[in-house]
C-alpha cells in the first residue's frame, strides 16, 4: 500500500469519527433542550457541557450564558463564560459572536474594546443575526467607538427589518419619517410602521395614527402595497394595521387619566398603572406605561437618578404583573397562550418586553447611583432583590 493510500485512508477515517461526534453531540443538544423544558437542569448541563467538549458551538454557547449569569445552578463565571463564547463564535455561530461583542463593548466580563465588539458584531450581523444587525444600527446612530455614520446606521436597521425584526421594522419607519440617514419619504415610513404593527409592535400605532392624518390616501394605498410584499414573503397579517381599536377603550383610557391627574401628572400615571395593572387593563395601562417611561428616560438623560428610580421601580411592577402569564409559561418552556384579539388589547407578551426595558434601565440607574457595583450584578441580583418591597408597598405580583 502506498503511502498516498494510507494517508488517503487516515484522513477518511478522521472525518468518518469527526462526522460521528458531531452527530453524538447534536443528538446531546436536542437531549439537554427537552430537559430545559422540564426543569431538569442537572441534566441539561450535563449534556450541554458534553457537547461543548465535543466541539459543538450551540453547546459552547450555552454554556456561556449560564456561565455569565450565573444561571441553571452553575456558579457564575465570567471568564469561563467567555472562553465558552470564543469557541462558539470562532466556529461562526451568530449568538455566541453577538453576546460576546455586547461584553466587549460593555466592558463587564473582558476589558472593554470597541474594536474587538465592532469585528464581532459585523460577523455575527453579516450572517443574518437581526440582534447583531440592530446592534450595529444603534453603534452608528450613537458613534459609540466609531465615527457617527447615519447612512450606514440605516443600512444596519434595513437588514433587520427586511427579516421582520421587531424593534428594526419601527426603527426604520422612524428614520424614514426623521429622513435620518435617508431621503425623507413618508410612504416608506408608513409601509414600515404598518409592518411594525403586523409584527406585534404597539408603539407603531400611534406613528400610523398620525400619518392617517397627515397623508392622502393615495399615498397610504401605496405604502400598505408597498408593505403587503414583505408581508407575504414574511407571512404576516396586515389586517391588524386596518382594524380599528375599540374607540370605547380609548374614552376609558383618557377618563382614567384626567380623573387621576389632580395637580400632579407624574403622580395622576402611576395611580392609573396601578390600578390599571390592578384589574389587567392592557390598553389603558399602556397609555400610563407610554408616559411614566418616556420620563423616567428624560429624568435619565438629565441624571436625576434617584428621582427616576423610584417610578422605574412602579414601572417594574405593573408591567411585571401584566406578563405574568407569558413569564409562568416562559418557567415552564411553554408558550403562553394569548386571549382573543377582539379590539386589539396589549398582549402580555409586549408587557414582558416592557418588563424587560424596565429592568435594563433600572440596573443602569443603580450602576450610576452606586458606580463601585458591576452593572451585570445589579441587573441579575440587586434589582431582583428589590422584589420584595415593591411587594410590601403595592402587593404581591
Amino acid at each position: 500500500m502506498t503511502i498516498r493510500k494510507i494517508t488517503r485512508l487516515v484522513v477518511q477515517s478522521f472525518i468518518l469519527f469527526a462526522i460521528a461526534l458531531n452527530c453524538a453531540a447534536a443528538e446531546s443538544v436536542a437531549e439537554a433542550k427537552s430537559a430545559l423544558k422540564r426543569r431538569d437542569f442537572v441534566r441539561a448541563v450535563t449534556l450541554f457541557r458534553e457537547a461543548a467538549l465535543q466541539g459543538n458551538a450551540e453547546a459552547q454557547y450555552f454554556m456561556g450564558t449560564f456561565l455569565e449569569n450565573g444561571s441553571k445552578g452553575v456558579p457564575r463565571d465570567s471568564a469561563q463564560a467567555i472562553e465558552w463564547y470564543k469557541k462558539a463564535a470562532k466556529q461562526g455561530y451568530s449568538p455566541a459572536q453577538f453576546w460576546l461583542a455586547l461584553d466587549y463593548y460593555s466592558g463587564s466580563s473582558v476589558p472593554k474594546d470597541y474594536d474587538q465588539g465592532l469585528a464581532w458584531l459585523k460577523k455575527a450581523g453579516n450572517q443574518g443575526n437581526a440582534d447583531a444587525q440592530m446592534e450595529l444600527g444603534h453603534v452608528f446612530e450613537d458613534g459609540t467607538g466609531v465615527a457617527k455614520d447615519y447612512v450606514e446606521a440605516a443600512r444596519w436597521y434595513r437588514k433587520a427589518a427586511e427579516q421582520g425584526d421587531w424593534g428594526g421594522t419601527y426603527v426604520l419607519g422612524q428614520i424614514y419619517e426623521k429622513g435620518q440617514g435617508v431621503t425623507r419619504d413618508l410612504t416608506e415610513a408608513y409601509k414600515w410602521y404598518a409592518l411594525a404593527v403586523a409584527v406585534g409592535h404597539s408603539g407603531a400605532r400611534e406613528y400610523l395614527k398620525s400619518l392617517d392624518l397627515n397623508l392622502p390616501p393615495t399615498v397610504i394605498e401605496e405604502a400598505m402595497r408597498r408593505a403587503s410584499k414583505y408581508a407575504e414573503r414574511l407571512k404576516l397579517d396586515l389586517s391588524v394595521v386596518t382594524e380599528t381599536k375599540c374607540p370605547e377603550d380609548e374614552a376609558v383610557a383618557l377618563g382614567y387619566v384626567e380623573s387621576s391627574m389632580d395637580n400632579d401628572t407624574i403622580q395622576g400615571f402611576e395611580v392609573v398603572l396601578i390600578s390599571t395593572a390592578e384589574d389587567s387593563s392592557g390598553y389603558v395601562a399602556g397609555v400610563a406605561f407610554a408616559s411614566l417611561y418616556g420620563y423616567s428616560l428624560w429624568l435619565i438623560k438629565n441624571q436625576k437618578y434617584k428621582d427616576a428610580l423610584p417610578i422605574l421601580r412602579k414601572l417594574r411592577w405593573a408591567t411585571r404583573r401584566l406578563a405574568t402569564p407569558s413569564i409562568q409559561a416562559a418557567d415552564r418552556g411553554q408558550e403562553a397562550t394569548q386571549p382573543d384579539a377582539k379590539c386589539l388589547p396589549v398582549i402580555e407578551d409586549e408587557w414582558l418586553n416592557r418588563w424587560g426595558w424596565v429592568r435594563h434601565k433600572m440596573a443602569f440607574v443603580l450602576h450610576r447611583i452606586n458606580p463601585a457595583k458591576n452593572p451585570e450584578d445589579l441587573a441579575d441580583d440587586a434589582v431582583e432583590k428589590e422584589v420584595e418591597e415593591d411587594m410590601r408597598m403595592f402587593g404581591d405580583y
